[in-house]
């Protein structure tokens, strides 16, 4: 299954989790368009802050960014307004395995899609963490909304290799706990309230075993017939 949200106000928020305020970190997942608005995938950034971290859609790219403040950065972002570099395009109804690693090295930021390395980026100023204290939210990014389905999410608070993101976007799903699962602090698989039930009714489990359940607002729906992953 999959978990779908309609572009005007769904999302999911998983609360004040500090997986992605540190380096090193991975987030992976995968997406599926409706339409090409922009909107967020996995953030954790209040809007003009300058500090927090975000993977979006920008109409047809995925951008991400990891800002600690206006001179310390590092962001694949170039269509959003930050940095040089172009995020990966994409296409409305096409399913597609993202993942995004951030460490404090050269490059600092790295972009996969399909298992592939699409792009790198190098840090601006210095590496270190961020001090938001914002959710992390699933879907939503300010005002901007998703129109599509999200499916197994998860973060790991080491930079995954290749071959490991390559094993995750074969897998076609349910992979993540054993790709580095002694690393694994955050997975999402978004299986609808009946993989939920340790969570309660209203709950999307957190099956990594650190208790991080989100909240599901305006009823964001779950699919199960549309499970067709690209080869």
């Amino acid at each position: 299954m999959a978990i779908e949200f309609d572009g005007n106000d769904q999302r999911i928020s998983i609360g004040d989790v500090a997986y992605t305020k540190t380096p090193p970190f991975t987030v992976a997942f995968w997406v599926k368009f409706n339409s090409l608005v922009s909107a967020g995938l996995v953030t954790k950034y209040a809007v003009a802050s300058w500090n927090g971290f975000n993977v979006f859609q920008q109409s047809s790219h995925i951008l991400a960014w990891f800002l600690r403040d206006g001179n310390n950065y590092v962001a694949i972002a170039a269509e959003g307004g930050v940095g040089e570099i172009s995020g990966y395009p994409v296409e409305a109804g096409m399913w597609y395995h993202i993942a995004v690693t951030v460490e404090c090295a050269t490059p600092g930021m790295k972009m996969y899609a399909g298992g592939s390395l699409y792009t790198t980026a190098n840090w601006v100023g210095i590496c270190g963490d961020t001090t938001e204290s914002s959710p992390l939210v699933f879907g939503n990014y300010s005002v901007r909304y998703l129109d599509g389905l999200l499916d197994d999410i998860a973060i790991w608070d080491v930079a995954l290799t290749q071959n490991e993101i390559n094993s995750l976007a074969k897998s076609k799903r349910r992979l993540p706990l054993s790709v580095r699962g002694d690393h694994i602090v955050g997975y999402w698989r978004l299986d609808g309230p009946n993989g939920a039930v340790a969570a309660g009714a209203n709950s999307v489990l957190d099956l990594s075993g650190n208790g991080n359940h989100g909240t599901p607002y305006n009823d964001p729906v779950y699919r199960g017939s549309i499970l067709t992953y690209p080869e």
